[in-house]
């Protein structure tokens, strides 16, 4: 379709080869059996997985994927000032690090995958939207309606793309933006505010 990427599936994209590399590096460093053999949490959500693991997950976590010397040492001493880790503990954190950050990869690329398609449907309905608009404006509702029987839950990041596409044509964009305003009891700019965030 031509489109433009944003910029975390570029990187995606990329450095795909890099998240493969680590992935074998973990399986290959990070025997099952040594795996089974660390302390395992016993508290929900991380329950019966290794306490490292649930360790480097939070870390990730607060820190939004952004990981340094710094904050690992940091977040460790602090955590081992309340309960010692294991020689074999601190032996498996790199790799744990690289899981959580596997992770956290794939929740964004999943996010990314989402964002294409529905980019591209939104592409798609905008386009026919403005064909009919320019050929037969009082066809647009026929159209509008198959829309809104095929997207009957469209997401804030459609309704912004579909908007967009739709901006410089504003006989179009009326009834679709009654529409989506409707769909989300929301005005166009809370719309696309909610989009971006």
């Amino acid at each position: 379709l031509e489109q433009s990427v944003s910029p975390a599936a570029e990187w995606l994209l990329d450095n795909e080869y890099i998240v493969e590399g680590n992935a074998r590096n973990v399986l290959m460093n990070l025997p099952r059996r040594y795996y089974r053999q660390l302390p395992a949490l016993r508290s929900e959500p991380n329950r019966e997985l290794p306490r490292i693991y649930g360790l480097a997950r939070e870390l990730v976590a607060i820190t939004d994927l952004r990981l340094d010397q710094e904050n690992i040492l940091e977040f460790v001493a602090a955590y081992q000032s309340e309960a010692p880790l294991s020689i074999g503990e601190l032996w498996a954190l790199p790799q744990m690090l690289r899981t959580a950050l596997m992770e956290g990869i794939q929740q964004i690329a999943g996010r990314t995958q989402t964002e294409l398609r529905e980019r591209g449907i939104a592409n798609l309905w905008a386009n026919r939207l403005i064909a009919v608009n320019r050929r037969d404006p009082q066809e647009i509702f026929s159209i509008l309606a198959e829309l809104t029987q095929t997207q009957p839950n469209p997401s804030p990041y459609f309704a912004s793309q579909l908007i967009d596409y739709l901006y410089d044509e504003a006989t179009a964009l009326a009834p679709v933006q009654s529409w989506l305003e409707r769909k989300f009891q929301k005005s166009l700019s809370d719309l696309i505010r909610r989009a971006k965030t």
